[in-house]
Formats: structure tokens, sequence, C-alpha cells
């Protein structure tokens, strides 16, 4: 599967009205959640309904919610267990604020990093099984359970139901993109121009679809093994698109 192979009428309509699509999915999403609840209720479902929507409202892709799914289930794990150990091991709340404060400070370190979701949801995991006390242990397992719940839902959705590819939408800015250059480079060379061009706006619009597209290059390889590949290629692509626009702001000023 190549990021440039040609996208299906389906896969077209379903970019075309994404919003509308999105709306639903997380609507189905949500819904799937309650009716599950109704049939076997299971304490703290509101973190279900929380972990569906975290995931699904700003990453519509396939991708994007695998991505942030990981991260999520991955935050919880470590900082709920974690959590758990210190209670088992000490009821000294001297030792277990010192335990937890050389946790936060190894997630404070690294959070700006890769993975930095995953060591957001570690912490405030940490603080809520710690607050919790003994019932912070009970409410830790359950929060980890409806957690996992919430995320098994939110990629069932996406990848079941109108799914919208990361690697289309990342074609279709890379498009754009170049379209929107090559009007800029072409106004330049035109023998009609006898005074600066205004472009600045133009140029601010085609900066965000660039930085959309680095946005994506995570949710691009995740969806297929065969585009991990060319993971540096892509990133490639889009340092070039940078240079071009840099280019293009000098010879507007010119």
């Amino acid at each position: 599967m190549s990021v440039f192979s040609p996208a299906s009428r389906f896969e077209t309509l379903i970019y075309r009205h994404i919003r509308v699509i999105h709306v639903i999915k997380i609507s189905l999403a949500l819904l799937i959640a309650h009716l599950l609840n109704l049939l076997y209720p299971v304490p703290y479902l509101a973190w279900t309904s929380v972990t569906i929507v975290i995931i699904m409202l700003t990453l519509p892709q396939v991708g994007g919610a695998l991505e942030k799914s990981i991260q999520r289930v991955i935050g919880t794990l470590f900082g709920a267990a974690y959590g758990i150990f210190i209670l088992y091991l000490t009821s000294d709340p001297l030792l277990s604020g010192l335990l937890a404060l050389l946790a936060i400070a190894v997630i404070t370190w690294r959070a700006s990093g890769k993975m930095s979701y995953a060591y957001l949801v570690a912490g405030f995991t940490l603080m809520i099984v710690l607050d919790g006390g003994e019932h912070g242990i009970r409410e830790a397992i359950w929060r980890t359970a409806n957690i996992l719940l919430g995320c098994l839902i939110a990629i069932v959705v996406s990848q079941c139901v109108l799914p919208l590819r990361a690697r289309n939408e990342w074609r279709w800015l890379l498009a754009q993109s170049l379209r929107g250059m090559s009007h800029i480079w072409q106004s330049h060379l035109s023998p009609n121009v006898h005074k600066p061009l205004q472009t600045r706006s133009r140029l601010k619009q085609l900066q965000r679809a660039v930085q959309r597209q680095k946005g994506l290059l995570n949710s691009v390889r995740l969806e297929s093994r065969a585009l991990r590949s060319c993971g540096r290629e892509l990133e490639q692509l889009v340092e070039v698109q940078e240079r071009c626009l840099l280019l293009l702001e000098l010879l507007a000023q010119s």
C-alpha cells in the first residue's frame, strides 16, 4: 500500500463529509458503551465515556485512534501499577509522598518527548490511586478496565464504521500544499505583477497544511506496515515543503 495510491470513491466521500461522519461515530461509540452498561453494569463507567471522547474527539483517523489508545493504555497501566505498589509497600505518608514525587519528577522530565500523552496519563492515574488510599486500589483496577474498554470501543468504531485513513488525509494535504505553492510561484513569475504580492495569508494557510501533515505522520505509519519503512521519506517530503515555503516567503518580499 502506498500513500500515493488512488483513493476510492468511498474514501473520497468520507473525507468530504468527515465532520458529519465524525459526530456520528463518536455518538455511536458512546451509545455502545452505555448499552453495555445497561446489560452488564460496572462501576466507574464514566471513565469509559471519557476515554472514548478523549481518543476520538480530535483524532478521527484510524491511525490517530490507535496511537492515542496505545499511549492511554500504557500510561494507565504504569500509573496504576506504581500507585498500587506504593500503597502495598508502605502506609507512611512521608515515604509515600517521596516515592510519588520521584515518579512525578521522572514523568515531568520525559513528558516533553515522545509518548508525552502516556506520561501525562501515568501522572494523573498515580495521583488518583494515591489520593484514594486503600479504596484507590479498587478504583485503579476498575478505572484501568474501563479505560481498556473505552479504547477497544474507540478503535473498533474508528476501524469498522466509515473509517478515515490518515494516509488519505495526508495525501490530500500534500496536494493542497503543492497546489498552493505552485499558484504563488506562478503569480510571482507573472509579467503582469507591478507591486509586491500580498501572500502572507496564503502562506500561513499552507504552513498550517504542512504542520498538519507532520502531525499525521505517526498515524500514517501506524495504519500500514508497508508505510512504516517509508517513514523517513515522508518526513523528508514535509521538510522540503517547509524549505519551499521559506523560499516563497523570501521571493514574495523581493
